[in-house]
């Protein structure tokens, strides 16, 4: 009797297991495309706001705006991903030259009733070389390439990668890295969470993540530069630079006489500034767990100290304050200002 139990037990495991086999076979994506273009011209806005998917928009010599919208069910039948499909509503819009779509789900959102989870979208445009984009979603990365514009991208979770941007440049993922090769105008990036490289900036920055390395090209204007935790290198600021880590060392490199008061301070890390020799700043670098040297003809206020300098250069100006917790300051001469 124990045996036939046994026996019993084990048809049935494999039964079940066969069962989970032959269900897992059937399961397939389904997908369906939705297609549109609008007619503009250049200098126009497209909009894209959805609470679901992936955006990415390239330009080109056009007057078009083509969209392609692909959803993907991950349902056992053509039926279910009807029922899928039906839950995210599309809207397009045109109102001059600028156009608008929009992403909504519609389900219940109750637990196994809900179809989010089973749905993929990924939003694919091109539009005209001048243009400009406001983009936004609940859940997906967003990559934009080389644009003469200016650029709006928000993503409550997912990287945001951009080319060359000719226009100000405004983004900001809740959890993601984001690359940006460089804008003609002024910058503002913020990550709770990732790193963050960008080019060249003719203008003002601010980029800030609260966990993630940062690192910049030259800034031509202004530099806000903070991070929770990682390393911060900047190739080259014309402007007032202020930047900051609670964790990793600073890099920095100071091109043109500054006209306000530049920070460069870290609480565990070392500190490395280059600027040229023959500006004017008023120098406090100090440190609690290390040395300070320079090779600069720095006039030295108060007692020597290897932990700590502070003085003048070239008759003092704007304060340049270096500070870290653990860790050397090295301050050094680089090119004369342009």
């Amino acid at each position: 009797m124990k045996n036939l139990a046994k026996n019993g037990l084990s048809v049935g495991l494999i039964a079940l297991i066969s069962i989970a086999i032959m269900n897992s076979q059937c399961l397939a994506d389904v997908s369906r495309t939705v297609e549109k273009t609008f007619e503009v011209k250049p200098k126009g806005t497209l909009a894209i706001d959805s609470d679901h998917g992936s955006i990415t928009v390239q330009s080109k010599i056009t007057e078009i705006v083509s969209i392609e919208v692909i959803l993907v069910a991950d349902v056992s039948s053509e039926k279910s991903a009807e029922s899928v499909f039906e839950e995210f509503h599309l809207d397009f819009a045109q109102k001059g030259d600028n156009v608008f779509v929009t992403g909504k789900k519609e389900g219940n959102g109750l637990g196994l009733f809900d179809n989010s989870n089973k749905l993929k979208v990924k939003f694919i445009a091109t539009v005209p070389e001048k243009f400009n984009l406001d983009l936004n979603t609940a859940g997906g990365s967003i990559t934009v390439g080389d644009l003469d514009g200016q650029l709006v991208a928000r993503t409550a979770g997912g990287s945001l990668d951009f080319g060359s941007i000719s226009g100000s440049v405004d983004g900001k993922t809740a959890g993601g890295s984001i690359r940006l090769k460089g804008s003609g105008d002024n910058v503002a990036l913020k990550t709770a969470g990732g790193s963050i490289s960008i080019g060249p900036v003719n203008g003002n920055a601010e980029v800030k993540t609260s966990g993630g390395s940062i690192r910049t090209g030259e800034v031509t204007g202004a530099l806000e530069a903070h991070t929770a935790g990682g390393s911060i290198s900047i190739d080259g600021v014309a402007g007032a630079v202020d930047a900051k880590t609670s964790g990793g060392s600073v890099w920095a490199t100071i091109m043109k006489q500054p006209k306000e008061e530049c920070t460069l301070t870290t609480s565990g890390g070392n500190i490395a500034v280059s600027l040229p020799d023959n500006i004017s700043v008023s120098i406090q670098a100090r440190t609690f767990g290390g040395k300070v040297s320079t090779d600069l003809p720095i006039t030295v206020k108060g007692e020597l100290s290897k932990s700590q300098i502070q003085g003048t250069l070239n008759g003092g100006g704007p304060a340049l304050i270096l500070e870290t917790s653990s860790g050397n300051i090295s301050i050094s001469k680089s090119r004369e200002v342009l």
